[in-house]
């Protein structure tokens, strides 16, 4: 079944009922965007929600060290690294014991060359391209691009940009990703997920091709 990833969670209520709702993961985001929370608001949304770990923390071409920091002190043990980081960035943390989302942002075929040099880093998350940011664009890209390449061979694959209940059921069928991964789509305004859009993605996935 695939999975669910709900990104951009910015406050505790938005966390519960995702989680109520049965998403697989969170993503709580501590690079510059408009949904950028701080590590005591991260700990409070953990706190909150005891019985769910798979807390995701989002970081763009920041240190190691700041990086580290957030996670130790908030208990986040999934790292996304959503910038420029090199494969020797990614193995650091894979070696200290964490899960490290890699992403890619997707302008053409080409963008899947760049993945045979992260040969130790199992997830990978495919955005849409912008010349402008890095994320959080709300625009879908070709994911025909993402059929049959042999560079996804052995990789879980992880779907954003733009993904909807509208359009999930076709990426589902057209990439079979290991998850797929909403933000904007599911907000009623900037950092506030509309609580009836959430549950309505999260059924439709958990009920498609089960």
């Amino acid at each position: 079944m695939t999975k669910i990833k709900i990104c951009g969670i910015t406050n505790p209520e938005d966390a519960k009922y995702a989680v109520l709702f049965g998403v697989d993961y969170c993503g709580l985001i501590f690079a510059p965007s408009p949904r950028q929370i701080i590590k005591e608001t991260a700990l409070r949304i953990i706190k909150e929600t005891p019985n769910f770990s798979n807390y995701v923390g989002v970081f763009l071409n920041q240190k190691k060290k700041f990086i580290e920091e957030i996670c130790s002190y908030a208990n986040i043990k999934i790292v996304q690294l959503h910038g420029d980081e090199t494969p020797a960035f990614c193995n650091y943390f894979i070696k200290r014991g964490y899960d490290v989302i890699k992403v890619f942002r997707v302008k053409d075929k080409q963008t899947l060359s760049e993945i045979k040099r992260y040969n130790k880093v199992n997830l990978i998350l495919f955005d849409t391209y912008s010349d402008i940011q890095y994320g959080g664009t709300g625009n879908v890209f070709d994911w025909s691009i993402l059929k049959d390449s042999m560079e996804l061979k052995n990789k879980k694959i992880i779907v954003s940009g733009g993904v909807c209940s509208e359009n999930v059921k076709k990426l589902i069928d057209m990439v079979n990703p290991y998850a797929v991964d909403a933000s904007s789509k599911l907000e009623s305004e900037t950092g506030n997920k509309d609580k009836t859009k959430v549950k309505e993605f999260i059924e439709i996935v958990k009920e498609y091709k089960k």
